[in-house]
């Protein structure tokens, strides 16, 4: 089941909803486009664990693409929704119903689809047009839009107001899918290991002891915080972020 948020992208609500968990514009850091493990996948989870424990979004640096991105959105929306003819209307955010993952494509197109829109550096969309081809760094965010809104298909708009404008279609591909799948299975049983509330409760877990952190800091290499109070903590366990999944994910 998938629940769909109404709420506006970028305000509070929005990013109260993101807070902290694998969110599909980020997918590339858990997998590849070649659907193998990403070497920034321990970086994501140390990330979203942050954001747990401070209760805050972490900013980044945004691209002028990006920026641009966000001004064009509303007008490249009504330039698709005319040459298509089609309906197409805002979502806030989507997740499934544990809350463990997440989407926020920019249109829901009728029943069926969805809508990205990237605004390249004219280069860039020359580039795009002369090919024709997904760029295959958008390939973990589309297919993770796909896998979390189980929608059939997502339209890909490279936009420009001068150059030539290009939409590609792509739908669900089982293959990466599956390893989608299997890689956010482990990412997110590995992440709630170290963040899981009661650490006493997870599998494998050996006796617990009670620790203290100063400022967030482990008191020990290996003890993972939850809180800046007293916590329980695992006993000699491995790291939890090794990427070794004892549960037998991979």
């Amino acid at each position: 089941m998938r629940i769909f948020h109404n709420v506006r992208q970028y305000s509070q609500e929005y990013d109260r909803l993101k807070l902290g968990i694998p969110t599909s514009s980020n997918f590339h850091k858990i997998i590849t486009p070649h659907g193998k493990r990403s070497r920034q996948w321990r970086e994501y989870a140390c990330l979203l664990i942050a954001e747990r424990i401070l209760q805050r979004k972490i900013e980044f640096y945004r691209s002028p693409a990006m920026e641009r991105g966000v001004i064009v959105e509303a007008e490249a929306a009504d330039w698709y929704e005319f040459d298509h003819d089609v309906t197409v209307q805002p979502v806030g955010f989507i997740t499934d119903d544990e809350h463990t993952v997440g989407c926020s494509p920019d249109r829901l197109v009728g029943d069926d689809g969805l809508l990205e829109i990237k605004a390249p550096l004219p280069h860039t969309q020359v580039d795009y047009w002369l090919s024709g081809a997904v760029n295959e760094r958008f390939w973990p965010q589309l297919q993770g839009q796909l896998y979390v809104s189980q929608r059939r298909w997502v339209d890909l708009l490279c936009w420009h107001d001068v150059l030539p404008k290009i939409v590609m279609r792509v739908e669900p591909d089982a293959a990466f899918i599956k390893a989608l799948d299997r890689e956010l299975q482990s990412f997110n049983f590995l992440y709630r290991a170290c963040h899981g509330k009661d650490p006493r409760y997870q599998r494998g877990a050996g006796p617990p002891r009670t620790i203290g952190i100063e400022g967030g800091v482990p008191s020990e290499p290996g003890d993972c915080p939850v809180t800046a109070n007293p916590i329980i903590a695992r006993r000699h366990s491995p790291d939890p972020l090794s990427g070794e999944d004892r549960a037998g994910h991979f």
